[in-house]
């Protein structure tokens, strides 16, 4: 009486000797199962109840981590739920399902496993829970390394057929339990693996359904005939006397074989061949655990004849890449040249500090905060000074970088002529003229192919004596004191672009700034700097608006301006890049 007829029913009672020899196959199958394969049980609900020292040792997770928690937690997200839906739609209605997992280890690491899980049925055909025998198969499918994927020596539990032996010997009705649930692991794998026993001579013994399938031989066929009936000549017997030699020792053997067919055609396995020893610690029978891995072979070689094309390929790309790098250094260094002579250009137009606060005088004190987002700005700032008046400009140009300084350069063009040859100095007047010459310059008043629908926002400013007068394009004026802070509205109205936002004048605010009074005009680069814990926030409106007043305790302009730019280099932090060009003006009453 052998393992097969307990497994299918034929005995429901064994005696010592029968028990003995039961234990030692048993024991033998078990090992080479859980040796080759990636065995768990769950409950109906998908709560893990077992592993196997392979589960384990392929996840990462020790079983304390793995036993009563879910299936899930192996989960790698990289395949559709529909996957899913559809294996526990096929177990839960009791059959086999059969396919390729990705699941994802305690380091994170991707492993691909070929899967088959068995329902358990209870005698009214419900399912109790599942069986799932897995391969892991993860270099196969990547199909970039080596296709010979390795099984770990089976370990022997022995406590664990201790207490089985204990328990078949307390009472049979625990051995048909037990029987039971080893029957349905033996199913399992039958499932997922070719499976043969031989004897220490190598004629075959036993043989599973899939083996014949594969072999195309019938088992009266093939029971009782030596393993060579399935040789295909294909590789050198060197392998054979290898494996022979390994398992004549006692010792495990795994490698890649190649197999014939009955009707002629070959088939590729991957072979785990455990022997099953004696009392002596010799060998009395092999158990075989095959997996069909042909498809796998052939789309090595496919990929190894495209790997040789991409190779040539790659040697092509590398001579053509020199090339471009050459290219493309040479083009950088032109627009590094360009951008340091524009750079130079736009340096020598705006005004520094001082030449703005000698425009001004010394009734009020000015800070500046100029961060270009590159070499070269779209916001800037321009003073002029006539017959005791002095007016100052803030201007956003769209965009930044080279485009931005376009139209800052058009812009400062329009303002020296507006100013110092025509005397426009009202703040008002000076954005109308402002923005139709923007709009002549840019062809935004004609159907012309040409035209570009590019604008600017700012202030201007006329200051005379202790009076201040402030006309803004879309940016709000805030003066900070003592006691409040007061945001004033700037017109709905863009200087430039073909877009019209709604009012249809710019509005004069007229200022008296008292002693210690500051009055602040800037771009938006501020308020829109990304940065933050995650840096994907912006600095904000409101934010900026209360740091103004927070910083109103510094007695100096330069310490405020100081203190303004150390908190944008916190908030944007080293690794975020800069958003937008910045400009801050501030004006104090002394």
């Amino acid at each position: 009486m052998g393992l097969i007829d307990v497994l299918l029913g034929k005995s429901t009672s064994v005696d010592k000797q029968e028990y003995e020899n039961l234990k030692i196959e048993l024991g033998g199958q078990m090992r080479a199962l859980h040796e080759g394969a990636i065995v768990s049980e769950t409950d109906i609900k998908g709560n893990i109840t077992f592993v196997n020292d392979k589960f384990c040792q392929v996840s990462g997770y020790s079983k304390e981590e793995l036993l009563g928690k879910n299936h899930r937690i192996l989960k790698s997200g990289l395949q559709p739920d529909s996957l899913f839906q559809e294996l526990w739609s096929t177990i839960s209605s009791g059959r086999v399902w059969k396919g390729l997992i990705c699941n994802k280890k305690k380091n994170g690491e991707y492993y691909w496993v070929d899967s088959t899980i068995v329902p358990v049925l209870n005698e009214k055909g419900v399912p109790i829970k599942y069986v799932g025998v897995r391969f892991e198969v993860t270099d196969l499918i990547l199909a970039k390394q080596d296709l010979e994927t390795q099984l770990n020596e089976i370990h022997a539990q022995q406590e664990e057929i201790q207490q089985i032996n204990e328990e078949l010997n307390a009472n049979n009705e625990q051995l048909e339990k037990i029987q039971l649930e080893l029957k349905h692991q033996f199913d399992a794998l039958n499932e997922a693996a070719i499976v043969s026993i031989t004897d220490v001579k190598g004629n075959i013994t036993y043989v599973n359904d899939t083996f014949c399938k594969i072999s195309k031989y019938s088992r009266e066929e093939l029971i009782g005939k030596n393993h060579r009936i399935l040789k295909s000549g294909k590789q050198p017997d060197s392998i054979f006397k290898e494996m022979w030699e390994t398992i004549s020792n006692g010792k495990t053997w795994q490698g890649i074989i190649c197999n014939k067919a009955k009707d002629g055609s070959f088939y590729w396995v991957h072979s785990t061949i455990k022997p099953i020893l004696n009392s002596k610690g010799l060998p009395e029978k092999y158990i075989s655990i095959r997996f069909d891995i042909t498809a796998e072979k052939e789309l090595q070689d496919i990929i190894q004849g495209k790997e040789t094309q991409i190779s040539e390929l790659n040697s092509t790309l590398v001579l053509a890449q020199k090339a471009l790098e050459k290219k493309l250094e040479d083009s950088e260094r032109e627009l590094k040249q360009s951008l340091n002579y524009a750079m130079r250009i736009q340096k020598a137009i705006i005004p520094t500090l001082e030449e703005v606060q000698n425009d001004i005088g010394d009734k009020y004190e000015v800070g500046v905060l100029f961060q270009p987002c590159e070499m070269v700005s779209g916001d800037f700032y321009w003073s002029a000074s006539t017959h005791n008046r002095t007016v100052l400009f803030i201007g956003d140009a769209t965009g930044h970088g080279v485009a931005g300084s376009y139209m800052t350069l058009i812009a400062i063009n329009a303002l020296e002529r507006l100013v110092k040859d025509k005397m426009i100095i009202l703040p008002d007047i000076l954005l109308e003229e402002l923005d139709k010459e923007i709009r002549r310059v840019l062809k935004q008043d004609k159907q012309d192919d040409r035209s570009v629908n590019d604008s600017l926002e700012g202030y201007a400013v006329l200051i005379e004596g202790n009076k201040i007068s402030v006309a803004s394009s879309m940016r709000p004026i805030v003066v900070v004191t003592a006691d409040e802070v007061k945001e004033i509205p700037g017109s709905k109205k863009s200087i430039g672009g073909k877009d019209f936002l709604g009012d249809s004048n710019f509005q004069v605010h007229n200022l008296e700034l008292k002693s210690g009074d500051t009055l602040y005009l800037y771009s938006d680069g501020y308020e829109t700097q990304l940065g933050g814990p995650d840096g994907h926030k912006k600095f904000g409106k409101a934010e900026f608006i209360k740091m103004l007043k927070e910083i109103h305790v510094f007695n100096t302009t330069k310490k405020r301006m100081e203190a303004l730019q150390r908190r944008w280099k916190d908030w944007k932090g080293f690794f975020v890049e800069q958003t937008d060009d910045i400009v801050v003006v501030s004006l104090t009453a002394k």
